[in-house]
């Protein structure tokens, strides 16, 4: 859990200011910021939910035994072209505010990722 820890306090120097409230650069990779909801007709990102604002993801699994956690895993890695391997839920397991770690170089994928994070519901 300490290496988790240290993810969140390290800001990534070479991308730092440029952010969102749902997306931010660390040295290790990106945390996206989401609210979810779970039993949806199909899995898909829906546009910005909140104060401060979380990427709004419906998701088609039900909340039950992780299989929500996972759909979401397999939405961005799907969506970004990178393996599920890349990806950590760091908070919200079991509830619908979450914060999904996506390890990569966050200095060169930022814009990549942020653009292609906003194609999906505009």
């Amino acid at each position: 859990m300490a290496k988790t820890k240290n993810k969140l306090e390290a800001p990534a120097s070479v991308a730092e200011g440029v952010q969102t409230h749902w997306i931010s650069p660390l040295k290790t990779g990106l945390v996206l910021r989401l609210w979810v909801q779970p039993k949806a007709s199909k899995t898909r990102a829906v546009g910005l939910h909140g104060d401060p604002p979380r990427l709004k993801i419906q998701i088609a699994a039900p909340p039950v035994d992780g299989k929500a956690n996972a759909e979401i895993i397999h939405f961005f890695s799907t969506e970004l072209k990178l393996s599920q391997s890349h990806f950590e839920i760091l908070r919200g397991e079991t509830g619908r505010a979450k914060d999904l770690f996506i390890h990569c170089d966050a200095s060169r994928n930022l814009s990549l990722f942020t653009s292609q994070l906003l194609a999906l519901w505009t």
